[in-house]
């Protein structure tokens, strides 16, 4: 006997529930990961915090690149101990700030 009522794979109502069921876990699925979706927020806030304190030991860098280069420009050292005084300051001032971050890359000349 044949049926004229297609079957309920077919119907409108099953697209319906699996409409319902998709969202159902879509939603479950962002609840549970709530505070992974919510780092995205922090992350800005963090990058920005970062910004202004990134580097502790950067100004005391800075002061002691420039008093180097200016022994350079004086003639008190040549390019090979500028070099060497520059990492011994950089050195000099992480173990000051005891950030133990990572040294910055030699300074190109």
């Amino acid at each position: 006997m044949p049926r004229d009522s297609p079957a309920f794979l077919d119907r409108p109502a099953a697209r319906l529930l699996s409409a319902l069921v998709l969202i159902l876990c879509v939603g479950l699925l962002a609840f549970i990961h709530r505070d992974d979706l919510r780092v995205v927020d922090r992350a800005g806030e963090a990058g920005s915090a970062a910004g202004e304190n990134a580097d502790p030991a950067a100004a005391c860098i800075e002061q002691r690149f420039a008093e180097i280069d200016a022994m350079v420009d004086e003639g008190v050292a040549d390019g090979a101990q500028a070099t060497l005084f520059k990492q011994r300051a950089e050195a000099m001032c992480r173990a000051t700030v005891g950030d133990g971050g990572q040294a910055l890359p030699p300074p190109v000349e």
